[in-house]
């Protein structure tokens, strides 16, 4: 989380705190440069190892012209048929969406 944090917010991550949802104990850690460059090896080291092949099955609709899951594929620019990207997706639209969604809140 704090790498994430990180680059979400372009500032440096001083420290963590978990709570412990078994116990309620409250876990703190110093962040280190070091300690993030790690998490960063890790996580290209685990995103090298997906086949890309398993990717695209992954988005290839097997349910047929009922399957709601097809809409969203769409949305997010792929062929529900084939799992091949079809369009570049925008943003502005993405975040209309979001914030025009009729929320009970």
């Amino acid at each position: 989380y704090a790498v994430l944090v990180s680059r979400m917010y372009g500032r440096a991550v001083g420290k963590t705190s978990y709570i412990m949802l078994e116990h309620g104990k409250r876990h703190t850690t110093e962040v280190t440069i070091e300690g993030n460059l790690e998490v960063i090896r890790k996580v290209k080291e685990v995103i090298t190892q997906i086949p890309k092949s398993k990717l695209l099955s992954d988005f290839t609709c097997h349910l047929g012209e009922s399957c709601r899951h097809c809409n969203y594929l769409v949305e997010l620019g792929f062929d529900p048929k084939t799992g091949e990207k079809i369009k570049e997706v925008k943003e502005e639209k993405a975040q209309e969406q979001l914030f025009s969604a009729d929320l009970p809140f």
